[in-house]
């Protein structure tokens, strides 16, 4: 008996082409002899040619792709949300693009897959709209770096945020609370608080009805070999278990391998996936931004880091 598809839905643009050839050639390389998986590519500006690049790039005997071009006019940019762009718009109304679809893995186009996903789509939703990783960086919806605007929306200061990166996702659920329109009210109500788009207002309209995740699903490669910057709740075994046995890699925030060359193992396995891919051969080029980033991600981000989040927290308490 044939075991249901894996499903996937994923962002895509011309400017993501990379990292998403990467993204998905590392899905299919992992993928279980005894599974199918079925892709949906929330599509906002990717040429035929980078499609037709992309498909090439991948091993999809075993997978049925589908590209979604997301419908503009129903997910215009909202005043005064300048970090909140149509395409993330959308997928936050992902159940409205795959209406067929009950459930669905969420990721970004910036992770690597290192495990079969089949063992991520069977773990059970158990009563939660959606299933994700505490973010290491941002660790309750109070941070500094949090939901800006917690108070006036009455939210618990110490509840943890979730990055929504990596998710496991009841779009059955999603569309009986009609969560794209209440994203939108959201948005409209606390635009000003909004710092990291859609994923802000999933943690606020979401924040006591999603279930935690195993720390691996979901593993920032800079913060991992970092432990003087992990968050309580990684140190000890966690912090050993992420670093000796990711299953996803997630490239957040500035510090990505295709922004610089980085000597991390992360980055090396990511440069190995692409070469399995259409873009063989590409490294970054040389440049200050990158000598920059390079610089920062570096034994001196060990003293940087608290500083900056010292500096926040003065700024964002004022």
């Amino acid at each position: 008996m044939s075991r249901s598809p894996i499903r996937v839905v994923m962002m895509a643009k011309e400017g993501y082409a990379l990292r998403l050839a990467a993204a998905v050639r590392s899905i299919t390389d992992h993928l279980a002899d005894d599974r199918t998986l079925e892709i949906a590519l929330l599509d906002d500006t990717t040429s035929e040619a980078t499609r037709r690049r992309l498909e090439g790039s991948w091993n999809l005997e075993r997978t049925d792709l589908h590209w979604v071009d997301i419908r503009r006019a129903d997910v215009p940019l909202i005043d005064g949300v300048e970090k909140l762009e149509p395409l993330y718009l959308a997928r936050t109304a992902a159940q409205d693009y795959v209406p067929d679809w009950r459930r669905a893995l969420l990721l970004d186009p910036d992770v690597l897959v290192l495990t079969d996903l089949g063992r991520l789509w069977d773990l059970p939703l158990d009563g939660h709209a959606l299933l994700a990783t505490r973010d290491p960086w941002i660790t309750k919806i109070s941070h500094p770096d949090g939901v800006a605007d917690w108070r006036a929306a009455g939210l618990d200061p110490d509840a943890a945020y979730f990055n929504a990166a990596v998710m496991s996702v009841d779009l059955e659920r999603h569309r009986r609370d009609h969560l794209s329109n209440r994203v939108r009210e959201f948005a409209r109500a606390h635009g000003g608080g909004i710092r990291y788009g859609e994923q802000d207002i999933l943690n606020a309209l979401l924040s006591d009805r999603w279930g935690e995740l195993d720390p691996r699903w979901q593993v920032h490669p800079r913060i991992a070999d970092r432990p003087r910057l992990v968050p309580e709740y990684l140190r000890g075994r966690a912090l050993e278990e992420i670093r000796d046995d990711p299953w996803i890699y997630h490239f957040g925030g500035r510090l990505k391998p295709w922004e610089y060359r980085s000597p991390s193992a992360a980055d090396r396995l990511f440069y190995e996936v692409l070469d399995r891919t259409a873009w063989k051969g590409w490294r970054p080029k040389l440049s200050l931004r990158g000598l920059v980033y390079r610089a920062y991600d570096s034994p001196l981000r060990n003293v940087l880091h608290p500083i900056e989040m010292r500096c926040r927290t003065l700024v964002s308490s004022a």
